[in-house]
């Protein structure tokens, strides 16, 4: 048990934007002037930020709006968004399948936020103003793990009906896919088989658009929220690159 704990923090670590970037930080040269200068900047930032709350107040009332603006898109994909008449049944089935996942990320938010803003967030600052924004890029891709395994749950969904859809069409012409050969051979299907692949066939053909739609949604958010995370990894390289550029005209 222990060891997979050490083996979970270790796989954490190796992702962490926080740990590459201490890693980054003290590869270079002029390291104790780069830190001691960036730690500076860093309780600079800490003291703005704790005297218009941003640690306790600005970070619970994002994640609230962010968790009620996602509420309203799954209520806005259930009412025929964009004018496309959605299967009602799978519709329904789908949306609350993804709003019961909201409801227990929201009561798991509402027990973290707090020690997450004081603790990881206000203890970055002290390392450094670029370790700072790698922790807020941490930071955003913890809070932002549904909207990551919404973006997997659609994936897979999609996935599965298009190669089942493939199939089937494939089975509708006499044609069976051989995985022993790797080729696609010829099958003949009595009148019941043909049926049963027909009538599946159409079923996931009508079911196809309302899964992409959830699939489209999704992996725009999670496109966007990993846009948000590099930008952020940007801006702490270019301010720690700064830093080293001042210093090093300094000592040269």
């Amino acid at each position: 048990m222990l060891y997979q704990l050490i083996l979970l923090i270790a796989s954490v670590a190796k992702c962490s934007a926080v740990v590459s970037r201490l890693q980054c930080k003290w590869r270079g040269s002029c390291r104790t002037q780069r830190q001691i200068l960036d730690s500076v900047l860093g309780v600079i930032v800490w003291k703005e930020l704790t005297e218009v709350d941003f640690f306790s107040d600005y970070i619970w009332d994002g994640l609230s709006m962010m968790i009620t603006n996602l509420e309203e898109l799954i209520h806005w994909l259930t009412t025929y968004p964009a004018g496309l008449k959605l299967n009602s049944h799978l519709n329904a089935i789908l949306s609350q399948f993804f709003v019961y996942h909201i409801y227990l990320w929201q009561t798991y938010l509402s027990v973290a936020s707090v020690y997450i803003g004081f603790g990881f967030i206000s203890l970055s600052c002290f390392f450094g103003l670029s370790v700072f924004f790698a922790a807020l890029s941490d930071l955003l891709r913890l809070l932002t793990v549904h909207i990551y395994c919404f973006h997997i749950y659609a994936f897979k969904l999609a996935t599965l009906s298009v190669m089942s859809i493939k199939s089937l069409w494939r089975l509708f012409r006499g044609r069976k896919y051989n995985p022993l050969r790797q080729r696609v051979d010829s099958v003949k299907l009595d009148t019941r088989q043909l049926f049963i692949a027909t009538l599946f066939f159409i079923i996931l053909l009508f079911l196809l658009p309302t899964i992409l739609v959830y699939f489209f949604v999704f992996s725009s958010l999670h496109c966007g929220v990993r846009a948000m995370q590099m930008a952020l990894l940007l801006l702490s390289m270019v301010q720690d690159e700064i830093i080293f550029c001042v210093l090093k005209q300094h000592y040269n």
